[in-house]
């Protein structure tokens, strides 16, 4: 089964769901990721998994706050994201279920970093859903954050 949620936000770089079994991280190792973003702190999954298929220092742990995540944490992640796949590198980023913290990571990276507008952004993170932080706070908090970005 492929990764939930599973999807391309810019060349070389990917999003989904927390990845959950062997086969999730060898297909993130087939299709060439070298750098993992990991948005939350569940390592239910993921510890063993992730240093058999990525070695140290391939896994970044960028735990976004849940509901008031402050701009400055948002805008590092961006960046460092940029910055590996400027330097080349194929980058996956996740949370547990690959729609909140992850949308607002690759929303952030989409304005600060390929200049499209906060709806576009906004609109393309809600093609991949909401968890239980959709409701109102949380969407408005997310949407004054990115226009504060933009």
């Amino acid at each position: 089964m492929p990764l939930q949620n599973f999807g391309t936000v810019a060349q070389g770089f990917t999003r989904s769901a927390q990845p959950r079994d062997a086969g999730d991280y060898a297909q993130l190792a087939l299709i060439g990721v070298t750098r993992i973003y990991k948005l939350d702190k569940n390592s239910e999954y993921s510890d063993a998994l992730e240093s058999k298929y990525f070695p140290s220092g391939r896994v970044i742990d960028s735990t976004v706050s849940q509901l008031f995540p402050p701009a400055d944490q948002v805008r590092s992640i961006a960046s460092s994201i940029n910055s590996n796949l400027t330097s080349g590198l194929r980058v996956h980023a996740h949370c547990v279920h690959g729609t909140d913290r992850t949308g607002l990571i690759c929303a952030a990276y989409q304005i600060l970093y390929q200049g499209m507008s906060v709806s576009a952004a906004l609109e393309q993170r809600s093609e991949f859903g909401t968890t239980w932080y959709g409701d109102l706070l949380w969407d408005h908090n997310i949407v004054s954050l990115l226009h504060s970005l933009g």
